[in-house]
């Protein structure tokens, strides 16, 4: 059971049973209870026969301690113990970007290009080998940002609708945001923005990615 918390559709085996005793197992405050058969020494106890402790941690297997005791002709072995630890798989993140609808300019560092007026659309997604994900969010200078440009509308607009503190499935850890440059942003050579995509699942596990540059491009007039 090591590593296994925080998965879905696990099962647990319960071992050394006697032929035909009713076998009890003790997860995050349920007991479930199965017979073994005329011939078992084994009961497997499926994700579907605990459903209830499923339910109550977002449809994954409960960490922590699980208890198993098996009962033949009014005698009740003792109580066996083990330990379900948390899965350490980290997420996986990406990021798309468009300007203006299509493949972005790439510059000489790698970074995406845009010029004041284009509008820039990030498409985020993070997956986990749960199906679920806690967070998924967008980061620059090692904060959590609401807006690509930090509240900033001298540079321009950038609503970013994070996924924070709710638990989704693969299906809907996805979103799209866009970014609006002013149409008369001055060109600087520091007009270069970092950011990057954190993923968090339901047993802890960080994703952050490489680093998304999006730099403004400089006109150049022809004489």
């Amino acid at each position: 059971m090591t590593e296994t918390g925080g998965l879905p559709g696990k099962s647990i085996q319960v071992t050394n049973v006697l032929p035909s005793s009713t076998v009890t197992l003790t997860l995050n405050g349920h007991q479930f209870t199965k017979e073994a058969g005329a011939s078992d020494e084994s009961v497997t106890f499926t994700a579907q026969d605990r459903k209830q402790a499923y339910d109550d941690n977002n449809g994954l297997l409960p960490v922590g301690t699980v208890t198993a005791t098996s009962t033949f002709e009014g005698e009740t072995s003792e109580k066996a113990t083990a330990t379900i630890t948390a899965e350490t798989v980290k997420p996986t993140v990406e990021y798309k970007v468009k300007v203006n609808g299509k493949d972005p300019q790439i510059g000489i560092n790698g970074d995406y290009v845009f010029y004041a007026g284009d509008v820039i659309q990030v498409t985020v997604t993070g997956k986990d080998n749960s199906g679920k994900l806690a967070t998924l969010r967008v980061t620059g200078n090692a904060t959590v940002l609401s807006d690509f440009f930090q509240g900033n509308t001298n540079w321009g607009t950038g609503a970013i609708p994070n996924i924070i503190t709710t638990v989704m499935s693969d299906d809907q850890t996805t979103f799209t945001f866009t970014v609006v440059p002013k149409s008369d942003l001055i060109w600087g050579a520091g007009n270069r923005w970092g950011r990057r995509v954190e993923a968090v699942d339901l047993s802890g596990n960080k994703t952050l990615s490489d680093e998304c540059d999006v730099r403004q491009g400089q006109l150049k007039r022809s004489i």
